[in-house]
């Protein structure tokens, strides 16, 4: 399990690592600073992991059962480290999502004001269980805080698909299946909330009797891995952005037919405005324009 999650982390940074420098040659540092604290926290956590495996297997190694219970409980100190790394990671991620359905929606102040709260509600629920871990009822608070968590990752995922599918199929020009495909699976973090849906619904599977061997083993992989997804897929939306190969921030900021009814009315006054025999090569621009910008790239002069 460990492996997974160090491979998974190994991904992680060189992606962080990328989307940092373009944020440093952009300066923004708006975006620079959370997106550093995230990683920094994914970071904490690996290590916390693997001082754990550590004390299990190098220091506390003289029988299975001494490994086991050093594997499962551990020092206090590390377990809450990691459970810290966890939870604010999980924070973090959410209000990046958050920020980019807010910019795709059109910056709708609805969308803002209901995420903010429900956000609020995490950094409330946040403190006071890792101060004092008491239950509410049948719920601990790290589960009213993960349900909330889980609430806003999963509505604001289906949101942002919902989005890109009009924009696309309203927009102007076509866009490469395969490219749609990336865009989704990209800018959604569909990565991330794909990885927290399975591995909840096995862990409720678990929870009502269910042991078969390949759902303990796929819940547990799933939940190892969960920390640096979690920052995997904020950081692949703000690389995306960042890079230029993103939508425009016009196409989410103004409905698709204005902007479809601007463009057409535009290369129509440009030919118009031209004589009638540089229409061919006018039309061949034209085109050529188009196909860089289906393949996501820029047009400079």
């Amino acid at each position: 399990m460990h492996t997974n999650k160090s491979d998974i982390a190994g991904l992680y940074t060189v992606v962080f690592f990328q989307a940092i420098e373009l944020l440093i040659r952009q300066r923004k540092a708006y975006i620079a600073v959370p997106l550093t604290v995230l990683y920094i926290t994914v970071v904490l956590d690996l290590a916390g992991e693997w001082e754990i495996l550590r004390l299990a297997v190098v220091i506390h190694d003289e029988t299975r059962t001494a490994i086991a219970s050093e594997v499962d409980y551990g020092p206090p100190q590390m377990d809450r480290m990691t459970n810290t790394a966890l939870v604010v990671s999980a924070l973090l991620a959410d209000s990046l999502l958050v920020w980019r359905c807010y910019v795709l929606w059109h910056q709708n102040k609805w969308i803002l004001g209901i995420y903010t709260a429900a956000l609020l509600v995490e950094i409330v629920l946040l403190p006071i269980w890792l101060v004092t871990n008491i239950t509410l009822g049948p719920l601990t608070f790290v589960s009213l805080y993960f349900i909330v968590s889980f609430t806003v990752t999963v509505i604001s995922t289906i949101l942002i698909i919902y989005r890109i599918f009009t924009v696309s199929r309203r927009a102007d020009s076509k866009i490469a299946p395969y490219r749609f495909t990336t865009e989704i699976l990209v800018e959604s973090g569909a990565l991330y909330t794909t990885n927290i849906l399975v591995a909840g619904i096995l862990l409720v599977l678990q929870a009502n009797g269910a042991q078969a061997p390949w759902i303990i083993e796929t819940s547990q992989i799933l939940y190892s891995i969960l920390v640096p997804v979690t920052g995997i897929a904020p950081t692949l939306i703000t690389l995306r952005t960042a890079s230029g190969n993103a939508r425009p921030d016009a196409e989410w900021s103004q409905p698709i037919s204005d902007i479809a009814f601007q463009a057409q009315e535009s290369r129509r006054s440009a030919q118009e405005s031209r004589p009638a025999g540089n229409n061919n090569a006018e039309a061949l621009e034209d085109t050529a324009i188009r196909v860089v910008q289906r393949s996501g790239g820029r047009v400079q002069e």
